[in-house]
């Protein structure tokens, strides 16, 4: 019988930040792209939705500044599957009837509280596959 073993990692905490940055850009930019292809929104609404998403993002920007800010990345992961889901319904999936579609609030209520809880479970699975954050 084996045993799985896996190799240990260690990732400088500037590299850390600097991917975790770029995971909160990329969902910053998901929710851009689904407000112009869906909505044909101006620049005005657009900034008006980045402002929408600062909800669902605080856990991945709180985790910043936490010890290991790969927790960011994992925060960040749930939103971005929230976001893909509202555009879905709202865009690409024929209209059902029934008044305006309240699917976006799922991004904004679901997608804090997975943000939350991704955060929270990634700790114990980067310890368990052996990624370590270096101060230097």
């Amino acid at each position: 019988m084996t045993s799985l073993q896996f190799t240990r990692a260690n990732v400088t905490k500037a590299q850390a930040r600097r991917l975790a940055l770029l995971a909160i850009g990329l969902t910053a930019g998901l929710e851009l792209l689904s407000g112009a292809i869906c909505g044909h929104r101006d620049a005005e609404s657009q900034a008006i939705g980045l402002l929408f998403l600062l909800l669902p993002l605080s856990p991945a920007i709180v985790a910043l500044v936490a010890p290991n800010p790969l927790c960011s990345v994992a925060a960040v992961l749930p939103v971005a599957g929230w976001i893909i889901y509202a555009f879905y319904f709202e865009c690409v999936r024929t209209y059902q009837g029934g008044g305006a579609s309240m699917v976006y609030l799922g991004v904004w209520f679901y997608g804090f509280f997975s943000g939350i809880a991704a955060a929270l479970l990634s700790i114990p699975l980067m310890r368990l596959l052996g990624l370590r954050i270096s101060a230097a």
